[in-house]
């Protein structure tokens, strides 16, 4: 699996402790009924499925894809944000903020994000509708694996095409061209979340 959380939180300038050491302080304040309800929930959540958000406009977008990462088990979340727009340039705690359960880590720039993806050991898969793109349920989801979602008008950019090992597409049958972002990154992770109870049980 690949690490993308440290043990580690610093607590006061020059001081850190582990998340050993936060579990240990907090458990005797939480009910039992808390305590196994944060065991099921982290027994459940994985690493193996990174969504990556690319300089989206709707902070609620954001939240929603936040909130759909949360319930479907997975733990993290990458925000890339273009700097060179004014709009964009939204503290990094309105994105960090969008979900308190999430470990969201936020880019300035695809490459850089794309980049460490990859150094993680993720294979990254752009959401784009390109000559060789295949269907979302085509993709080997048990491999860890981050997608990348583009911006609501114009999608994800040439260089996360360029960048990305595939390119796919969540099928659609109707009249409409596109689904809203959110959903297509809801439907996206409930098909890896599918997989991979499918395939590792």
């Amino acid at each position: 699996m690949p690490r993308l959380l440290q043990d580690e939180f610093e607590v006061a300038k020059g001081l850190t402790i582990s998340g050993q050491q936060v579990v240990d302080t907090l458990t005797p304040l939480m009910t039992q009924d808390r305590i196994q309800r944060i065991e099921r929930v982290c027994a459940a959540r994985t690493f193996n499925v990174l969504p990556i958000v690319e300089s989206i406009y709707d902070m609620g977008n954001l939240a929603a894809v936040c909130r759909s990462a949360d319930a479907l088990g997975f733990g993290a979340l990458h925000v890339i944000r273009n700097t060179r727009d004014e709009r964009y340039k939204q503290s990094t705690r309105s994105a960090a903020g969008a979900d308190k359960w999430l470990d969201v880590q936020v880019f300035n720039s695809t490459e850089e994000c794309v980049l460490n993806a990859k150094r993680l050991g993720y294979q990254v898969v752009a959401t784009h509708l390109s000559p060789d793109a295949v269907d979302i349920s085509q993709i080997d989801w048990t491999r860890p694996t981050a997608f990348i979602m583009g911006n609501e008008k114009r999608g994800v950019s040439c260089e996360a095409v360029a960048l990305a090992d595939a390119c796919a597409v969540v099928p659609m049958v109707g009249f409409v061209d596109s689904y809203n972002l959110s959903v297509a990154a809801a439907l996206i992770m409930y098909e890896a979340r599918r997989m991979r109870e499918q395939a590792l049980g």
